[in-house]
């Protein structure tokens, strides 16, 4: 156990980012970041990108 880091960049304000963690503070238009001490996950980060393209 130690420290650990996310950062997700989602690459676009239009993408919009789906996860199954909730809690995640954004930091800048398209970044969001965490960070924890002695983290034990679990469950497996699951992600979900949706960029403007894609949606009707």
């Amino acid at each position: 156990m130690g420290e650990f880091n996310l950062t997700i960049d989602k690459g676009s304000a239009d993408t919009i980012l789906s996860l199954c963690r909730e809690g995640l503070p954004k930091t800048g238009p398209t970044i969001f970041q965490w960070s924890a001490t002695n983290h034990v996950p679990t469950q497996d980060l699951k992600l979900l990108f949706v960029p403007k393209s894609a949606r009707r």
